[in-house]
């Protein structure tokens, strides 16, 4: 008698709690949580096949937290039930399209025949169909090293730029009902969430950069810090948040204030709204970045002028330091669709996300060549740096080393992953290596790949002009190598053609060089790391000795710009 009682015990016992289970998985599912409902709805299902119902929800689970694999597993069963929603159709699509499986995914689009209005206009699915061909022919991107920070928590952990050569990390901090911080271990219980930032220090430890109540009617303990950009150029700094608890739906959006650091760059201070912060037009303005050398600033905006998202850029006028120009929309950038997290990586790149649906899902990293205010056709980033996910904030660490945020499975909601190429172009000089933050080894690596390939510069000119052609002239790796050491000069060197006196010529070899000197000036070169001279008609590069031609007087119509050490 007594083991069919424990039978029956056990048998009741599994029972009760596989429907707990059941109740904390549709409890958890409820709230989003898909990571714990999964878990939940799998240990169920080992016990006993799970409902219809519940499998649809286990799928979708799989699904929201990235693990493709599950999920493909299930809805191969799903689809092929009888009266299927088409949901469920566009799901298999999108999990094959996750896994680049783009053929596989287009003909479970096509299972939506015909393709109602409404699921059309919310999932785009013949935009879906169209883009699996164009995708077939995107190339993975080699890499060494491709690794999540140790940092990362179970909510949203976000890759922020440089200030001062700190590193900036935003993480989500949670409140429960009545207000108080929950602990880390608790953050999946948390009625509210709040980002804010963080310095990242050499052990790859956090320090909160705190922000000092100056506005009023403003609970700072309160407000979800997106984005922190420094201007070098007027000493302030510009933070862009929103205050969800705030009553005015006006007042919950992100806006752009501008501030001061403290000395020690644990504060900001002094906050007030920035002249267009997004209040004169009730937009929503957020992730502001600004360009190494100051003169460039970006944000995403938000309004009834805007195309979704949109990306616009403002000017720093260096006539009037307290003056921006009014922001303009960057159209070569944005799109009918959603343009946002732009990021400058020094002077030469900006980094941005878009939602095209000819991506690879999500939000997609693009990257478009910057010079002095001329920008060109963005490029998608190809995968690793691109998932089925949303992935944004794409800045170097160093020549070959990148870091950016993504919400494809890992740690938590959003995660920070660095990752080491084989072969990239080279950009710029930041700080960090792979092993997150060891700046000197770095900087010396860095600077003896800076050396072997640089190529001394030559600029040319007009005949008998000293007018210095900027266009032509690609200078920003050497700004930024001779900011980092005060005790590397260039030196000028001015030519002319053989037409004219050699008094004049000498005297406009030696306007060529004095303008370049300017220009260079002008970029952030220490004037006293310049010297220069004219040989005017003399030691020309193109020896004509008795007649030269048009091309041959052009070639000697020069500067030459030579780095030394």
């Amino acid at each position: 008698m007594k083991i069919p009682f424990f039978l029956f015990f056990s048998f009741l016992l599994f029972s009760s709690l596989k429907a707990q289970s059941l109740v904390d998985a549709g409890y958890w599912f409820e709230k989003y949580e898909y990571s714990k409902s999964a878990e939940l709805y799998s240990a169920c299902n080992q016990v006993k096949v799970l409902s219809n119902e519940n499998m649809k929800r286990l799928a979708y689970s799989y699904y929201a937290i990235g693990d493709y694999t599950n999920s493909m597993e299930i809805l191969d069963t799903i689809i092929t039930w009888t009266g299927i929603d088409p949901f469920f159709y566009y799901m298999h699509g999108e999990v094959n399209y996750a896994m680049m499986n783009f053929e596989q995914a287009k003909q479970s689009y096509l299972k939506i025949n015909p393709i109602p209005e409404d699921f059309e206009n919310e999932y785009n699915v013949s935009l879906k169909i169209a883009a699996c061909s164009q995708m077939k022919q995107k190339t993975p991107q080699d890499y060494l090293k491709f690794e999540q920070i140790k940092s990362n928590t179970t909510k949203a952990d976000i890759n922020g730029s440089f200030i001062k050569n700190k590193k900036i990390i935003y993480q989500e901090k949670g409140k429960d009902s009545l207000g108080n911080l929950v602990k880390t271990s608790q953050l999946d219980s948390a009625e509210l969430f709040l980002l804010s930032p963080y310095f990242a220090g050499p052990d790859g430890s956090l320090t909160q950069i705190n922000v000092i109540d100056s506005l009023p009617e403003s609970n700072f303990e309160n407000i979800s810090i997106n984005s922190i950009a420094y201007s070098p150029l007027n000493d302030l700094v510009y933070v862009s948040f929103s205050q969800p608890l705030r009553k005015k739906a006006t007042n919950k959006l992100s806006q752009i204030y501008e501030g001061v650091f403290t000395k020690d760059y644990s504060s900001i201070t002094l906050l007030r709204p920035w002249k267009y912060s997004g209040y004169e037009d009730s937009t929503s303005c957020a992730h502001v970045s600004i360009s190494k050398n100051g003169r460039f600033f970006l944000f995403s905006k938000i309004g009834d002028s805007t195309d979704g998202s949109d990306i616009y850029m403002s000017v720093f006028n260096n006539n009037d330091s307290s003056d921006w120009s009014i922001p303009f929309s960057l159209n070569v950038l944005n799109s009918p669709y959603n343009e946002m997290y732009p990021m400058f990586c020094g002077d030469s790149l900006i980094t941005f996300s878009c939602n095209n649906p000819f991506g690879y899902g999500g939000l997609d990293i693009y990257k478009s060549k910057f010079n002095q205010g001329n920008y060109e056709k963005p490029i998608h980033l190809g995968y690793p740096f691109n998932s089925f996910k949303d992935d944004f904030n794409y800045n170097y660490l160093s020549l070959d080393t990148v870091m950016f945020s993504s919400n494809r499975k890992g740690t938590g909601d959003d995660d920070v992953y660095y990752l080491k190429l084989c072969r990239e172009d080279t950009l710029l000089v930041l700080n960090d290596n792979d092993s997150i933050f060891d700046l000197k080894d770095l900087k010396k690596e860095m600077d003896d790949v800076f050396l072997s390939e640089w190529k001394n510069k030559d600029i040319y000119f007009d005949f008998d002009s000293d007018k210095v052609n900027k266009s032509e002239l690609e200078i920003s790796k050497l700004v930024e190598f001779l900011s980092e050491h005060p005790d590397s000069k260039v030196f000028l060197e001015g030519h002319t053609d053989s037409r004219g006196s050699d008094t004049y010529n000498l005297d406009l070899g030696m306007r060529r060089a004095q303008n370049t000197r300017d220009y260079l000036v002008s970029m952030n070169i220490s004037i006293n790391q310049i010297t220069m001279k004219s040989t005017g008609e003399k030691n020309p590069p193109v020896d004509c000795k008795r007649t030269c031609s048009q091309k041959d007087h052009a070639k000697n119509r020069v500067v030459f710009i030579r780095l030394q050490q």
